[in-house]
């Protein structure tokens, strides 16, 4: 008993430490917004960035291992992507509205970024949609609504405002920004979102 007792003060030492290691500037910015009334976390990302889609599978991981009552945000960007950049922003918006982003985000990644044939209009946008099951009705109607148009402006108005220069970006609590590169592996990336999660 004693030895286990003194293994978990020695782990909780060693992740108080690590923890304690987190400075402002090395591993985060402070933002000059108001902090979230509820823990959060934001990612900003784009379809046609290679590292966003390297993160779903750390994001998804992460969604299970925080505490049930964090609030995870995607939103995406249309600074990138070319003509088709402000398109699938929209779509993006689109799926949130409907609510089958979970489903269709994946499959999206998949066609712009593991296709040979990736969107190249916004005519092959809506059959990607159509082919996904969303009926043709459901796209004309939505697509361009006001729904989600103004969830699509706030997307990049929400990017500039916090003044990132890259995707994928990290704010936590709607206060503090991950400066990536500034951990090893998920597990420091985790200590680090709980870190400030509890700030």
């Amino acid at each position: 008993m004693k030895k286990l007792l003194a293994l978990l003060a020695s782990a909780i030492v060693s992740f108080s430490v690590h923890a304690a290691d987190f400075k402002e500037g090395v591993n985060y910015k402070v933002l000059d917004f108001q902090k979230a009334e509820h823990p959060q976390v934001v990612e900003y990302f784009s379809f046609y960035c290679s590292h966003c889609l390297a993160f779903e599978k750390l994001f998804k991981s992460m969604e299970k291992d925080l505490p049930s009552d964090v609030q995870f945000e995607k939103r995406s960007i249309s600074f990138i992507g070319r003509e088709m950049g402000v398109p699938v922003s929209k779509a993006y918006a689109m799926m949130k509205v409907l609510g089958n982003d979970h489903e269709l985000v994946p499959e999206m990644f998949r066609k712009i970024q593991r296709s040979d044939k990736p969107l190249r209009s916004e005519a092959e946008l809506r059959e990607w949609f159509i082919e996904h099951g969303v009926s043709k009705t459901v796209f004309d109607a939505t697509y361009n609504s006001e729904k989600v148009l103004t969830l699509q402006r706030s997307y990049d108005e929400g990017f500039r405002k916090a003044r990132l220069t890259a995707v994928p970006g990290f704010i936590i609590n709607n206060k503090y920004q991950i400066i990536l590169g500034s951990f090893k592996n998920y597990e420091e990336f985790l200590e680090l979102v709980e870190y400030l999660l509890d700030k």
